[in-house]
């Protein structure tokens, strides 16, 4: 389990909005929420190539309500 943020209106590289990633090993990851600021979250926490890996990976995306801070960063997401 990955906090890539927890308590914030906007991005920031310490108090990142709504965004938990969660590693399920062979299986792949899921996303619950997918605030502005989670693909650099993750970026930052695994490196570049790492974390493109983990994004690809990904089999699910979850998000809780449709408040900006929790679906904003599904297009970088969709991006990479």
């Amino acid at each position: 389990v990955v906090l890539l943020g927890t308590a914030a209106s906007i991005p920031g590289k310490y108090r990142n909005v709504s965004g938990v990633y969660l590693d399920l090993g062979p299986r792949g990851g899921a996303l619950l929420d997918c605030g502005e600021g989670s693909v650099g979250q993750l970026m930052r926490l695994f490196g570049r190539e790492d974390a493109e890996r983990r994004i690809r990976e990904i089999r699910l995306v979850w998000v809780s309500h449709m408040h900006a801070d929790h679906h904003l960063g599904l297009l970088r997401l969709l991006h990479v």
